[in-house]
């Protein structure tokens, strides 16, 4: 089978990921995240990527549709009234 869909071979051990740094919005802990830009389509979107973050609380901001596939751990969305 053929695709032009990007591929994310073997996600959860790659090693080529990039230092993203600390969160600079940490509401706890200090998280520290890679990652790697996979696809970046016309006008940037979609974008497509591999992230991988420590523990942590932060701020998050989404400016955009996005699609989280988790491989590993979890993550607690809440709204700023602490609705989920």
């Amino acid at each position: 089978m053929t695709s032009s869909a990007p591929h994310l071979y073997q996600a959860s051990t790659r090693t080529d990921l990039v230092d993203w740094g600390v969160q600079s919005d940490a509401l706890d802990g200090a998280s520290h995240s890679t990652g790697r830009l996979v696809h970046k389509g016309p006008n940037n979107q979609p974008e497509s990527g591999i992230w991988v973050c420590t523990p942590g609380r932060w701020r998050l901001s989404i400016p955009r549709d996005e699609l989280c596939h988790f491989v590993a751990g979890r993550a607690t969305y809440r709204s700023d009234a602490g609705r989920w």
